[in-house]
């Protein structure tokens, strides 16, 4: 039975682990470039982020799902955030970066910042949709 238990919790973190790698990859790949490349991949890419709006979606659910998937397989960086700040903020830089040099070719922009602001804004919601759930579990198991 022990054995059974640890068989499953090693297959969750196996699950979360590659969710995550999931994540981090299609949050850091350059769209643009590709789309740059293959016609068909623009179409579908200008269906999804054709209008600013939709854009600005993009960036806080990628960044909602992933700081939600971190904070499950890291539940300390909920008590050390610095941590998941850091981590967050560097995965935004990251992918800015990315697609500036890949398919952009200019420097920082206003607009930039402002993602990278709405991806923090994402990491946020997950932040605190993931601390207030530990916290009422925890409230919910001493009644």
């Amino acid at each position: 039975m022990i054995q059974q238990k640890q068989q499953l919790q090693k297959h969750n973190w196996f699950v979360l682990g590659a969710l995550l790698l999931l994540l981090i990859t299609v949050t850091l790949f350059p769209y643009g470039w590709l789309a740059e490349r293959w016609r068909l991949f623009e179409q579908v890419t200008n269906l999804f982020f054709r209008t600013e709006t939709s854009h600005i979606v993009g960036h806080f659910v990628l960044f909602a799902a992933m700081g939600a998937v971190i904070l499950t397989i890291y539940p300390r960086l909920q008590t050390h955030s610095r941590l998941y700040w850091g981590l967050i903020v560097i995965l935004g830089f990251l992918q800015e970066i990315l697609q500036l040099t890949t398919f952009k070719h200019r420097s920082f922009a206003a607009n930039d910042f402002f993602d990278i602001a709405v991806d923090v804004l994402g990491a946020l919601a997950a932040f605190y949709w993931m601390t207030s759930t530990s916290k009422q579990k925890s409230v919910n198991s001493f009644q």
